[in-house]
């Protein structure tokens, strides 16, 4: 995903209009089967498209003591209205919109794919996106069962609006991950080291293009370690930094003296001109 703050390259994405390329949902889960290892959802949506003017739904919906937001068409028609935090850094569990389906299509330009939909007077689109803290105990399995996925559409459903209530179904919610952390369990968790460096050399890029050096900042701050200043400095030879020289010293330290003892018996190279 190219458009987002780091490269991801490990992740499958299935969008609506696949299924109506495709013929039938197993090709899709045979694709996935076949060359694709399942570690963890991230995130799923479920919806559902009614024949009812996106209005007389909106009007059907309980009073909103969250944060919610409405967007309207260049006519000050109601498009859209979300209910919950759009934004993923302020909300990693669930967001709810419902939007006119036909001006979607339009705007997407997938006519030729929703002819069907073109012919209806009304069509509006009611769908949760459930996100990373609430998907993390889901199976693709859970979601590929249809009694399971319509009951917890309704299941959560029922407490914005009425519309559904002449609906049978189980009560079905998903689990929120336990917040408390072990910190070594954390620390040696090399997937979670993995992302946090991605989006660290990221930023640090994003600074050093509008003229700041990122390792300015962690000096200032007195973020780095004193091993690392040591390393900085033994990497200086005639007033340049050498990177090889930083990576030889670094490999220094993490082998030879990972069980030595805490002496600075290190020799400093001066900063002269000298032969090589």
């Amino acid at each position: 995903m190219q458009q987002w703050s780091v490269d991801t390259n490990d992740f499958l994405a299935i969008y609506w209009v696949a299924f109506k390329i495709f013929n039938n949902l197993a090709e899709i889960i045979n694709f996935i089967e076949e060359h694709i290892e399942i570690k963890w959802i991230r995130r799923f949506d479920l919806a559902l498209d009614l024949k009812i003017e996106l209005l007389k739904i909106y009007k059907n919906f309980k009073p909103l003591k969250q944060k919610w937001s409405k967007f309207f068409d260049n006519k000050w028609e109601l498009q859209t209205f979300y209910i919950w935090e759009k934004k993923k850094t302020l909300n990693r569990y669930k967001l709810l919109r419902c939007y006119n389906k036909k001006d979607d299509i339009l705007r997407t330009k997938r006519q030729n794919l929703y002819i069907d939909y073109l012919k209806e007077n009304n069509v509006t689109r009611i769908e949760f996106e459930f996100r990373s803290e609430l998907c993390k105990k889901i199976t693709l399995n859970q979601l590929l069962d249809k009694s399971y996925i319509f009951s917890l559409f309704l299941s959560y459903i029922k407490q914005y609006t009425n519309i559904f209530n002449s609906f049978k179904f189980d009560i079905t919610k998903l689990n929120v991950q336990d917040k408390r952390i072990d910190i070594e369990e954390l620390k040696s968790n090399e997937l979670l080291k993995e992302r946090h460096l991605n989006i660290f050399i990221w930023y640090s890029k994003t600074i050093k293009e509008i003229w700041w050096c990122p390792v300015d900042i962690l000096l200032r701050k007195d973020i780095l370690k004193e091993t690392t200043k040591k390393d900085i400095v033994l990497s200086i030879k005639n007033w340049k930094f050498r990177q090889d020289i930083y990576e030889f010293w670094l490999n220094i330290r993490n082998s030879k003296y990972i069980f030595s003892k805490e002496i600075d018996d290190v020799i400093y190279l001066p900063n002269e001109d000298e032969n090589e």
